[in-house]
Parts: C-alpha cells; structure tokens; sequence
C-alpha cells in the first residue's frame, strides 16, 4: 500500500476507537461481555470484556492519546524505510494495551500483557540495523520476561485461592466474590499479591526492574511517547487498579508497594538531573512519575494513581512529541548542543514549556490537581513518604529547568537551522497542550468516577498547592542561577564525584552486568556440561550404548550350529537337575 495509505488507515481506524469509547462512556455503558472460550470436564475459561469507570478512563486514555500520535507518526516517519512495519507494530501494540484494559479475566489479561511485551521489542528495536536498538529491545523484553515469571505464579496462586477445586476461576468479578474466602489463607494471598505486584514492577519499570525504559529511548519518538504515555509503561498501574479489591486487603504488600513507589520516584529523578539526551531526561521523568503513582496505590489510593495517570498521558505525550519535533529539525538529541529554540521553533517551545509545567505541578496545569491529590494522601498517611514526594518534587523542577535552559533559553550551538514541522505534527502538539490545561479542571469529577468503595477521601490542605508552586519555583529559579553563576565561576568540581556516581546509574547495571558475566554465565555453562556429559552423554547415550552392546553380545549366541543349542540346552538340563533333584 502506498504510505499515507497506510498511516491514514491505521491512524483513521485508531480514531475511531476513540470516539466509540467516548459514544461508551456517555452512555455510562458497564458490565461483563463474555464467550466461553475452553471447555473441560471440570475446567472452563470465558473470553471476555469488562466495561466500568476504570476501564472506559483507561480506554479512552489508549485510543485518544494513541490516535494523537498515530496521526504524527505520518509526518515523523514518512522517509523512514520501515514505514508499513511501523505501523504494524504501532497497531500491535494498541491493540494489545486495549486488550489489558478490558480483559474480564486474568488469562486473557495476561495473553496481551505479553503482546505488549512482543509489541515493545518490535518497536524499540524497529531501526535494528543499529547495535543499540536491538540491544534495547532484548533488553526490554527479556527484563519483563523476569517480572511476568512472577506474574504468572501470582494468577496460579489467585486460581488456587479462588475457591474449591471445580469451581475456581480467574475472573475478576468473580475474584472479587472471592475475596473472604482468600482471606481465610492470608499468607498465601500475601505471597500471591507479592508475584502479581513483580510483574507491575517489569512492565511499570520500578526498581530494580526499571534498567529497560532509558535504553527503550533507541526506538522512534512516536514510539517513546506511546510507551511512556498510554501503553506499555502505565499497564502496571493499570493493573494494580484493577486488582486493588484485592490488594487494600494485604496491608503488608501496600506498605512495600508505597516504600518501592517512593523510592523509585526519587532515584529516577536524581538521575534525570545529569542525562544530556532530551529523551533520556524525558525517560527517567516517567520512571519517578510512575514511582509517584505506585506510591499512591501502597498508601491506599487507587483514584489518585489513576488520575496523575490520565493527566500524566497528556502531559508526558505532549513532552516527547515535541522533544520529536525538535529531533525531526534538528537531527539532534544532546540538550548541550541545542539552545535558541524559543526563538526558532515558538510553537514546539511553548508546548514544551507548557508539558514542562504541567510535569512539575504549576497551577493551574493538569499536573498540579493530579499530584496534589497524592502529596497529600502521602501527608496524611506518612511523613517520610510525604518528605520524598516533595523532593521528588524539587528535582523534578531542577531537571525540568535544566532542559529549559540548556536547548530554549541558553545560548544556541546549533549548526543547523531548525524550522516548525507540518500541520501533522503540529496538531497532536497544540491538542495535547490544551488537555494538558485543562484536564485539571474536571479533578473532582474524575477523582469521584474513579472512586474505589474501599478508598477513604482525600482531603487537601489549602496551603498544600501553594507549598507545591513553590518547591517547582524554587527548583526552576535555583537551577537558572546555577547556570548563571556557573558562567563566573568554575563550580564544576564541586559535584564531579556525585555527577559519577548518578552517571553511572548509581552502579546498578554495573552489578546486573557482574552478576550476567561472573555468576549466571559460569553457572549457566556447569549446567551445560552437567547435560551433554552426564545427563546426555552419561544417562541418554550411556544407555544406548549400554543396549548395543549388550545386543552385540547376545547375538554371539546364535550362532546357528544346531550342536551348540543342544549342547547349550544339555548343560541347561543337567543345572535344573541338579538344583531340583540332587541339592535338595
């Protein structure tokens, strides 16, 4: 098919599964539509789709952020030689992501969880030609081939709980039904959840699962923005979401699940304030994002997570498709080498600095309602974790500011002139930045659509939001007058260990790439002579050789000499004789 055959296509059918979910949603369609799908003597499965608040939300999420950057793939990609492959495997992965949101039960939940993960290592490396891409997508998929082991062992455990055998099953409703049952096994819920939340932890990228999404950054743009906005990345939160009936009853796993978010939002953003690709920068944002909204899930708040979401898609879409524009006319990803682009790419700068205060939580951005919500849940449920959510929130601002100065409003070092890309780029930038505004203002409804029975409400202190503008200001202003100090004095020094130490990704992969090389690959290469010597060589071929030779030995006796076998059947004669008659 011609090109803009297949990106109008594609993207045109993509759009309209937005607006079916939106015809959904006001129509406020719910319930459970299934099929029976395997049928055995004791044994069945449906195949199924369950519609709620949560998943018409999510839904629309999908479709609505995904049609905005399908339409800009057109443009993005239209030289790219892989164009129709693209697009497949952009289809691939939508369909996949609206697989898990509206999946009745957690089989079929867990066949398109992989989906996403075959999706991703498509995607991330669809320019294979480079080392680095094809690097990065094995190393995506095979990082969450480790989390998804441990979901699977969660949905084994969850379909044991479930009931008696005969009348066990994975559907979530039915699950549901099933909750005091299972907790009558509270242990073994706990070790179930604690599985289940590993795989949130693969495909949600928190520590130490998180070493795949920075490297993800090889793939297109468009794909970055897919992952990091409406599919991959947000399926864990999704799904902790949807299992949280089950979760607010194991306050030991949320208590881990609220320290790990915590953890996980501050030590990504340390490390976005030293990366140099805008991607990167724009990679680990999303990572101490995703953090935040594990964090509220562990403290009890399953619409809270959904909402900074849903606001963290308009957002986190709208930063990388302009980060993509700026690469399209650029040809150029390191934030040192750019500078001047408020002048040259005005419509790019001001979506940019619009998704940049939305990010840090400027009133009255989108960013600002969603992540108020979860700071103070945290200041009512627990200090600490209220302290490192506001230094997430100052560093946040720090490396938002740093962005900002470095490639907008520092000196340009460009050697190219960079000019705004076309209407099919623009567009999706100009619709996510009023979304980005505005969605804020639907806060209460939205945290009330998205209200779970057991969640109590969230009250805000007023002083909260401006406590929050400030931290952002202050984080903003210190890092411009670093740089302008800087310019006077030579402060580098100061930090070149710490600068190390965060480059080095606090030494992590360092400790994944010894544990690789010195422990898995010799224990890996023992197991290996273990089969081919004893278990093939010893016990397989041992055997066969055992029996030839034994056949050989045996075939000694025929010899054909009808003597012999008289002879041979004498002596026999004359044994039994002696035993039966004489011995005894």
């Amino acid at each position: 098919m011609p090109r803009k055959a297949i990106g109008w296509l594609v993207s045109g059918a993509m759009f309209a599964l937005f607006l079916l979910t939106l015809k959904l949603a006001l129509a406020n369609v719910s319930g459970e539509y299934k099929i029976s799908w395997i049928l055995l003597p004791g044994f069945s499965m449906d195949f199924g789709i369950l519609l709620n608040p949560l998943s018409l939300v999510m839904l629309a999420i999908v479709t609505g952020v995904g049609s905005a950057i399908f339409f800009y793939s057109i443009e993005y990609m239209e030289h790219d030689a892989g164009f129709g492959r693209y697009f497949a495997g952009l289809s691939l992965f939508a369909v996949s992501m609206i697989g898990i949101v509206i999946s009745s039960n957690l089989l079929q939940l867990f066949i398109f969880w992989e989906l996403v993960g075959v999706s991703s290592y498509l995607l991330i490396g669809h320019w294979y030609q480079k080392n680095e891409a094809a690097d990065a997508g094995k190393k995506a998929f095979l990082t969450n081939r480790v989390g998804d082991f441990g979901f699977l062992l969660g949905i084994l455990a969850l379909w044991v709980l479930s009931g008696p055998e005969g009348s066990r099953s994975l559907n979530l409703l039915k699950l549901n039904s099933a909750v005091g049952n299972m907790l009558l096994h509270r242990e073994a819920l706990t070790v179930a959840l604690i599985l289940i939340f590993i795989g949130v932890m693969g495909k949600s990228a928190q520590f130490p699962l998180h070493v795949w999404l920075p490297d993800a950054m090889e793939g297109p743009t468009p794909v970055s923005a897919l992952i990091h906005a409406a599919t991959m990345v947000v399926a864990g939160v999704y799904l902790l979401a949807r299992l949280f009936f089950l979760f607010h009853h194991a306050p030991f796993v949320m208590d881990g699940i609220a320290y790990l978010g915590a953890f996980t939002a501050f030590f990504a953003a340390t490390q976005a304030l030293v990366q140099n690709d805008i991607k990167r920068v724009l990679a680990y944002s999303t990572l101490s994002q995703l953090g935040l909204m594990v964090m509220a899930v562990g403290l009890g708040s399953s619409s809270a997570a959904m909402f900074h979401l849903s606001t963290h898609a308009f957002f986190k879409a709208l930063l990388f498709l302009a980060a993509g524009s700026i690469i399209h006319a650029t040809h150029e990803q390191d934030i040192k080498k750019m500078g001047g682009l408020v002048v040259k790419m005005p419509v790019t700068s001001a979506a940019f600095l619009i998704g940049t205060f939305a990010l840090i939580g400027f009133w009255p951005a989108s960013g600002f309602w969603s992540k108020e919500e979860i700071l103070a849940l945290a200041l009512r449920e627990s200090n600490e974790l209220f302290i490192m959510g506001m230094i997430t929130a100052f560093f946040t601002a720090l490396y938002m500011g740093r962005v900002l100065f470095l490639a907008f409003f520092g000196p340009s070092k460009l050697t190219t002139k960079p000019h705004e890309p076309g209407l099919l780029m623009i567009l999706p930038l100009v619709v996510l930045a009023v979304l980005s505004v505005i969605a804020g203002a639907f806060h209460g409804q939205a945290m009330e659509f998205l209200h779970h029975p057991a969640e109590r409400e969230i009250e805000v202190p007023a002083i909260l939001g401006r406590l929050s503008n400030m931290v952002g200001l202050f984080g903003i202003c210190t890092i411009f007058i670093f740089y302008w100090v800087r310019k006077f004095l030579a402060l580098g020094w100061m930090f070149t260990w710490l600068r190390e130490l965060i480059v080095r990704k606090y030494y992590v992969d360092d400790l994944y790439d010894f544990f690789l090389r010195s422990v898995q690959e010799p224990f890996a290469r023992f197991l290996d002579w273990v089969e081919r010597r004893i278990v093939v060589e010893g016990g397989v071929n041992g055997t066969a050789r055992g029996t030839a030779r034994a056949g050989a030995w045996f075939r000694r006796l025929q010899t054909g000499n009808i003597q012999t076998y008289l002879s041979v059947f004498f002596f026999g004669v004359v044994v039994m004789v002696y035993f039966l008659v004489i011995k005894s």
